[in-house]
């Protein structure tokens, strides 16, 4: 009867895969290397314990023996059928550790790329305890990785977008995301229009407009610009704008004209005739005049 290659069998098979064998117990799958020695180990006590068969799964010392190694659970190779391929696109989980010490190291989710004819395989992107890497990889040879479980999935999603990223099944590629223009909160400007964004879609959202009620959806894609949440003091125009300026809290708001601004100085608001320490535009302000009140957040260039 003509032996059976076992080792073809077994070259496509996720390393860890538990055998049945008729000379040790808990006996697990490893490898096939170059010259097609099936190699497998035992677990014993936290140590692996490395053992290698033949092709047809007899003891190397002995090549004329029997088989001894077989699927959990049988005792013929007759009808087992070897793992599909993996194709580009799927997400495969490796354990590339060669001994327990190397805990997580070794260990990588990864989107296939390729696998070329010297079983080397490549990735798009994969996540190990090193971080996430997005771009196309070489990562191992002799270890043959299984499907990754939802749980690992996940994980390698979560990391994708975390950094930036979007897989795109259909065309195979990992597409850097674009940050959004607006987020909810922001108040947002169209010519003399000012609103506050509440909700946004993918090319529009709902926003309050700072005059009348309700809310009303807008197309994001119009020209509409962000508000900046601090006044630029650099707007002020010297010798013309009219500022209101004070050294303290408890001081009194009074007139100056702007001059420049030096924001590494102790008094960093050179105004016409006077510095101070505090400084905000005069428009928009007119009822803190000679007062002690405070200013809205907005105007604070200072800290």
């Amino acid at each position: 009867m003509e032996k059976i290659n076992i080792a073809n069998l077994l070259k496509d098979y996720p390393k860890g895969m538990e055998l049945d064998c008729t000379m040790y117990e808990d006996v697990y799958f490893d490898y096939v290397d170059e010259l097609n020695i099936i190699h497998c180990y035992i677990k014993n006590e936290g140590f692996k314990t490395s053992i290698t068969f033949n092709q047809h799964g007899t003891p190397n010392s002995n090549i004329k023996s029997k088989c001894v190694i077989f699927p959990k659970g049988k005792t013929t190779w007759e009808g087992f059928v070897p793992p599909c391929k993996f194709k580009a696109g799927d997400v495969l989980y490796v354990d590339c550790a060669d001994k327990e010490s190397d805990g997580d190291v070794y260990k990588y989710i990864f989107i296939l790329k390729e696998i070329d004819s010297l079983n080397n395989y490549f990735s798009y992107c994969h996540l190990s305890i090193n971080g996430f890497f997005p771009s196309s990889q070489y990562l191992f040879d002799k270890y043959t990785p299984r499907l990754a479980t939802e749980e690992e999935k996940q994980k390698l999603f979560h990391a994708i977008k975390d950094n930036g990223y979007k897989w795109n099944a259909e065309t195979k590629t990992l597409e850097k995301l674009i940050e959004p223009k607006f987020k909810v909160g922001d108040r947002i400007k169209k010519g003399e229009k000012i609103a506050t964004i509440v909700r946004i879609y993918e090319n529009c959202c709902d926003v309050r407009y700072d005059s009348g009620i309700g809310s009303f959806t807008i197309d994001l894609q119009d020209e509409w610009e962000l508000v900046p949440n601090k006044f630029d003091i650099s707007t002020l125009i010297p010798f013309e704008s009219r500022v209101l300026i004070r050294d303290h809290e408890s001081q009194k708001w009074r007139p100056a004209i702007w001059g420049v601004y030096e924001p590494e100085t102790y008094f960093p608001y050179k105004l016409i005739g006077c510095i101070s320490c505090c400084c905000i535009p005069y428009e928009g302000n007119e009822h803190l005049l000679n007062t002690t009140n405070d200013c809205d957040e907005f105007y604070k260039t200072w800290e």
